[in-house]
């Protein structure tokens, strides 16, 4: 489903779906701000080599919104593979799909890095839920609890494959 979006389309659904990841299921119980997500990368970004940090630069330019979308597709698809994410992602599809007139913000390709090195560590703990239903019945839910973490070390993978996109991409 994210393949049949438009460039901007899924970089609008990346950042509903960002918005739309409920604060308990990150590390800290908290939703990282964007300016947070920007340290992250900022600070992972030193500790790479020159040729790295200029194909990351170069990918998280805001005009090059087909990049972008590249890798906001791979985070949306790995995203929707997992149960308890596929909603979220589904309603971040439907949002993005519709019209926009508000133009994308500078910080989406911050967004898709960030999103692109988390990592989902499960833990034991359960969490349940209870609903009450339209026939007043009250539904009990299981749920597998785990957090969404920043694995840092995937980032040189992700940046080695942003390099490798962005020698494809053409030269305005």
């Amino acid at each position: 489903m994210p393949n049949d979006l438009t460039p901007e389309q899924t970089l609008h659904a990346i950042l509903a779906f960002y918005k739309r990841i409920p604060a308990d299921l990150w590390e800290e119980d908290a939703r990282p701000t964007t300016i947070e997500l920007e340290s992250v990368v900022v600070d992972a970004q030193d500790d790479l080599p020159d040729a790295a940090r200029d194909a990351l630069d170069t990918w998280m330019d805001p005009a090059n919104v087909e990049g972008q979308a590249l890798v906001a597709r791979r985070v949306l698809d790995a995203a929707r593979a997992d149960p308890q994410l596929a909603p979220l992602v589904d309603a971040a599809i439907a949002e993005a799909t519709t019209p926009h007139m508000v133009p994308l913000p500078i910080i989406v390709g911050v967004v898709v890095v960030a999103l692109g090195v988390l990592t989902i560590d499960t833990g034991t703990d359960e969490s349940t839920v209870r609903t009450k239903g339209a026939d007043g019945a009250i539904h009990t839910e299981h749920r597998k609890k785990f957090h969404l973490k920043f694995n840092l070390d995937k980032l040189a993978g992700v940046v080695g494959n942003l390099a490798s996109l962005v020698k494809e991409l053409p030269k305005a």
